[in-house]
């Protein structure tokens, strides 16, 4: 008898979860004596067939989301990529950088896969770097526009006041 209570139990939980039931269980049912096996039954048919295709609609969505970041991240890499290699390829004399190890300087001399850059202005410091070292362009070069006027020697400037 209570085995058969357990078993109704369940199969009205199974139903419930699935929205199948269009009608309740009947509580006086379960102890006028009807058999576990006829009480089954109809859970059995009713539930096998729906909770598998829920199952598989969850995993494609799931699928979906996961090839969605991939090909975003992959996407975004790409974009990356191209930027640092422009940045690269825009790189000229005088050109303050940064350097991944942190060492700021401004280019001194510049080939295809090297460059050297000055670190110390008081000891003319150069260190000789590659090309790809360079995480960032701090400044870039300003060439002085060639006028007729020159600049007065400081001694001269700190004089007039």
């Amino acid at each position: 008898m209570l085995q058969s209570e357990h078993l109704s139990l369940w199969a009205a939980a199974a139903l419930a979860q699935n929205g199948a039931s269009s009608q309740p269980p009947v509580p006086g049912a379960v102890g006028a004596g009807s058999s576990p096996a006829v009480q089954g039954a109809p859970a059995a048919t009713g539930t096998g067939g729906g909770g598998g295709a829920g199952g598989m609609q969850m995993f494609w969505i799931l699928m979906l989301g996961m090839l969605l970041v991939i090909v975003l991240t992959s996407m975004s890499g790409r974009k990356q990529e191209k930027q640092r290699k422009a940045m690269l390829s825009a790189l000229k004399r005088n050109d303050r950088v940064q350097t991944v190890g942190g060492i700021i300087g401004t280019i001194v001399d510049l080939t295809d896969n090297e460059l050297v850059l000055r670190v110390d202005e008081v000891s003319n410091t150069r260190i000789r770097f590659s090309r790809s070292a360079v995480q960032q362009v701090l400044r870039e070069s300003k060439e002085p526009a060639k006028t007729d006027v020159e600049a007065k020697p400081r001694s001269e400037a700190a004089s007039v006041k």
